[in-house]
């Protein structure tokens, strides 16, 4: 066995194709918003109710049990009811259309009560996301394919390219499908 250790010293890897050096998975995500998520606040003053959110403090409209407030730069809304007993609103938390569809989402929110005249909840808006990748694989016959994928749009899972490298000088290899 130690005889065979000089040997395995001197041996170097296969050479590997240009080609074969794009196998695996390659993405980009970028989430584009909303800005505003996480604990919103209610609180009931003397004659005025205040939303809290983010880092906002804004006015509430109340009345006839159903509490409206519009956050400034149409950033996102909140539309709820009080219960009865006073220690539940449930309501939804409208998002700003998203970039990806541009459609509006609605989310349901609960918020409980803390304490007297404040009650929380917390606002998970669905985030607006973009997706890209390129899936590059070895197939049986020894070519290399690739498969570009964007999740949101369910696109790009039928289109196979030929993947070739089309220039190997200098400092700035491109590689493309072909």
């Amino acid at each position: 066995m130690l005889g065979l250790v000089p040997w395995l010293a001197g041996a170097s890897p296969a050479p590997v194709e240009p080609a074969e050096q794009l196998v695996g998975v390659w993405g980009s995500e970028r989430v584009l918003g909303p800005q505003i998520r996480g604990e919103l606040t209610l609180v009931r003053g003397e004659g005025t109710w205040r939303a809290r959110i983010a880092g906002f403090d804004v006015p509430a409209r109340v009345g006839g049990g159903k509490i409206a407030v519009v956050f400034p730069g149409g950033q996102g809304e909140f539309q709820g009811s009080l219960e009865e007993n006073g220690r539940r609103i449930t309501g939804h938390w409208i998002q700003p259309r998203v970039l990806m569809s541009g459609m509006k989402f609605a989310t349901p929110v609960e918020l409980h009560a803390l304490q007297a005249d404040v009650w929380r909840g917390e606002v998970a808006p669905l985030e607006d996301r973009f997706s890209l990748y390129l899936a590059v694989q070895k197939q049986p016959d020894g070519s290399v394919s690739a498969f570009i994928r964007h999740p949101e749009r369910n696109f790009g899972n039928r289109m196979l390219f030929r993947a070739a490298p089309t220039s190997t000088s200098g400092p700035s290899q491109r590689k493309t499908a072909g």
